[in-house]
């Protein structure tokens, strides 16, 4: 008897995922206008996330990017989103959000955003 065999599914990704640890410049991460959140993965077009905020599809949100001669504002809309974890301190969503434009991870711009920081204003 011939088992069935499993089909891969079509990659989708328009650009591969690499890990949070691949970018060694970043100091910190925040959604604008500073809401702690954490990288999980992250590609020139898009980055999944995960934070104690409520994440709805179709909302528009602004990362900053923190290094400690620079930073990077990214713009993008929530594509998905769900709730990963339930405990003590509240919720935990998981979102992916997809860039407006193509993203150059290569380098913060200069500025002088530090990671101290707690209060950092930036244009944009």
């Amino acid at each position: 008897m011939a088992l069935p065999v499993a089909r891969a599914e079509p990659e989708r990704r328009r650009a591969p995922r690499q890990p949070r640890r691949a970018l060694r410049w970043l100091a910190a991460a925040r959604l604008w206008p500073g809401r702690r959140m954490r990288i999980i993965n992250w590609s020139t077009v898009g980055v999944l996330m995960e934070a104690g905020v409520r994440f709805a599809p179709g909302r528009t949100v602004t990362l900053q990017l923190l290094a400690e001669r620079g930073h990077l504002l990214v713009r993008g809309e929530i594509v998905r989103a769900a709730v990963v974890a339930i405990g003590p301190g509240g919720l935990r969503y998981r979102a992916a959000l997809a860039f407006d434009k193509p993203v150059d991870f290569s380098r913060p711009r200069p500025g002088p955003y530090r990671t101290g920081d707690s209060e950092a204003t930036v244009e944009g």
